[in-house]
C-alpha cells in the first residue's frame, strides 16, 4: 500500500494532509510512495504455472533446435560466418511463418540492395506479398525499419545485419552496435513482434561486436559450415570430400548456443541446394571402426551420415 511522507521531516501516513505537515507543521508537500495497487508476492511454488507459448515457423528443423518455435517479444542473435546460409535460412524461414499464420513478416537488409534480397527470395521460392523486403537504399537507420514494422503490423522481421545497421547518423562503433540491438529489443517487448538480428562471425567463429549484445538478446544462433567448427576441419572445406555422398562442403550446421524460453545446445544438420536449405535426416558423426588402435581400444575415426539409433548401437 501506499504511504505519503512529508518532504522535511520524513513523517508518514497513510492519507495525505493539507497545508502543514501534522508533524513539523511546515508547508511541505508530502510525497507518495509506494503504489495503491497490492503488489502479489511471487515465490519459486508459481513457476508451476508458468508456460511459454511457441510459435512454429512451419520449418520443422529450425523449430526443433528452438524447442519448439519463435516465442513473441523475443530477439534472437543469429551468427554465421560468410556464405554459411543466413540469408537463405531465414529467407526460408519468414516465407513459411507468413503462409502458417497469414501475417506480413520483413526482411531489412542494410547491407544489399533490394533487388539482390528479392533474388534470394526468388530462389529458394518465396514469392509471397505478405513478405515485406527493404535494402540498403532505406534500411540503413533501424528506426526507419521498425517504423515500417509498426505501420504494416508486422509479427517477425529479420534485420540483416548488426554491422551495418545505425541509429539515425550514428558512427560505426561498437556501442552502435549496442545501441542498434537496444532499439529493436525494446519495440519488440513493447510490440509483441518477434525480432532476428543477423551478425557476423570471425575466423574463430565467434561473434563480431560487443558481447553486451548477446546478453541482452533471448536466444543466440549460429549456422556454419560443419567441418568448420564440429570437427575442425576447415582446411577440407572446400575440398570434393563428401559423407555418403553428401559433399561436405554443402553441410551447415544449426545450434543454439543460449535459450531462455528453452534448451541450449540443441544442433541440426542441412544441406545447402541450388533452391535453398535442406535439413538432413542423418547426422555427421564419428562411429566405432572394426579396428582397434595400440592400445587394443575400438577407434572412433569414421565419420559418415548415421542416425541417433545407428549411433547409439556403434
Amino acid at each position: 500500500m501506499a504511504v505519503y511522507e512529508c518532504r522535511r521531516c520524513e513523517y508518514r501516513a497513510e492519507e495525505p494532509w493539507v497545508e502543514t505537515c501534522p508533524s513539523c507543521r511546515g508547508f511541505y508537500k508530502c510525497r507518495k510512495i509506494g503504489s495503491d495497487k497490492e503488489v502479489k508476492r511471487v515465490t519459486a511454488a508459481d513457476a508451476v504455472n508458468v508456460t511459454i507459448k511457441r510459435e512454429a515457423t512451419g520449418v520443422e528443423k529450425f523449430d526443433e533446435v528452438l524447442s519448439g518455435g519463435l516465442v513473441k517479444k523475443f530477439v534472437v542473435l543469429l551468427g554465421g560466418p560468410k556464405g554459411s546460409g543466413k540469408t537463405t535460412l531465414m529467407a526460408q524461414v519468414l516465407g513459411s511463418f507468413a503462409a502458417k499464420h497469414d501475417c506480413k513478416v520483413m526482411f531489412a537488409s542494410a547491407e544489399e540492395q533490394q533487388q539482390f534480397v528479392l533474388g534470394v527470395f526468388k530462389r529458394v521460392g518465396v514469392l509471397d506479398a505478405r513478405v515485406q523486403v527493404m535494402g540498403r537504399e532505406e534500411a540503413h537507420d533501424v528506426r526507419a525499419v521498425i517504423t515500417r514494422c509498426k505501420e504494416d503490423h508486422v509479427r517477425l522481421a529479420v534485420f540483416d545485419s548488426l554491422q551495418t545497421m545505425a541509429v539515425g547518423d550514428q558512427d560505426a562503433s561498437i556501442q552502435r552496435d549496442i545501441s542498434v540491438a537496444h532499439e529493436i529489443n525494446e519495440y519488440c517487448k513493447r510490440s509483441g513482434m518477434t525480432g532476428v538480428i543477423m551478425n557476423h562471425m570471425n575466423k574463430s567463429l565467434e561473434m563480431v561486436g560487443s558481447t553486451r549484445v548477446g546478453h541482452d538478446v533471448d536466444i543466440e544462433l549460429e549456422i556454419h559450415h560443419y567441418n568448420e567448427k564440429d570437427d575442425g576441419r576447415a582446411r577440407t572445406l572446400f575440398t570434393d570430400e563428401t559423407l555418403d555422398g553428401v559433399p561436405m562442403k554443402d553441410i551447415r550446421t544449426l545450434l543454439v548456443g543460449k535459450n531462455r524460453g528453452g534448451e541450449s545446445g540443441r544442433k541440426s544438420f542441412w544441406q545447402t541446394t541450388a533452391t535453398g536449405l535442406i535439413p538432413l535426416e542423418q547426422k555427421p558423426a564419428f562411429v566405432r571402426k572394426e579396428t582397434v588402435d595400440g592400445t587394443g581400444a575400438p577407434r572412433m575415426s569414421s565419420l559418415r551420415l548415421v542416425t541417433d539409433e545407428e549411433e547409439k548401437t556403434t
